[in-house]
């Protein structure tokens, strides 16, 4: 850096008023989760304390003391995924639970039904995945041969691995690509079902 010493730390960390000192943050990003929305009130407290201590309490007031608190905006943007998900899982339990349980308990103990959006995306991503990082137990190379064979204009290239290195969006982008396997995949497992 160009100056180095106290000019550089100066250019960063103003030394005047203070120097390193809780008054002078001005602004927090942080997530969604509550113990993140609580932080900031915190250092807001801190601030005030910081600056009255050093200016004194009628100083401080008379300073414009504007304290900014933002969301992260790649936090935020997965709040609607979550909520709809909350609200798919409640409509299929309010609107479909019955039927859920009857089939279960027709099926006997093998079934695995469930009323949670991701869970059956999780489970498809394990079915359907092909490539680095696909599950021991999944079905990704059976299942693109299955695809060549019978739906040949169809890859499972593009499933990923449910959530690697993802947030909340990762079910939309998930959902996305299956939407046009599902016929196949229902074909598919149809014919796991029926092997001997």
């Amino acid at each position: 850096m160009e100056g180095g010493g106290l000019a550089a730390a100066d250019l960063h960390v103003p030394l005047h008023d203070g120097g390193v000192l809780m008054h002078k943050i001005g602004a927090t990003m942080h997530d969604t989760c509550s113990l993140a929305n609580a932080i900031p009130k915190l250092i807001k407290e801190m601030r005030e304390e910081s600056g009255q201590e050093f200016f004194g309490v009628e100083a401080w007031l008379e300073k414009s003391n504007t304290f900014l608190d933002f969301l992260c905006g790649n936090h935020t943007r997965n709040l609607p995924c979550d909520a709809f998900n909350r609200l798919f899982q409640k409509y299929l339990v309010e609107n479909l639970g019955a039927e859920f349980d009857a089939a279960g308990q027709a099926s006997g103990a093998n079934a695995r039904l469930g009323t949670c959006g991701k869970s059956v995306l999780r489970a498809i991503s394990k079915i359907a995945h092909v490539g680095f990082g696909c599950h021991a137990k999944g079905d990704g190379i059976p299942f693109a041969m299955f695809l060549r064979d019978n739906y040949p204009h169809l890859t499972n290239r593009l499933v990923g691995r449910a959530e690697l290195s993802k947030r909340q969006d990762w079910c939309l982008e998930m959902a996305s690509i299956i939407f046009e396997l599902v016929e196949a995949l229902l074909a598919y497992n149809i014919k796991c079902l029926e092997l001997g």
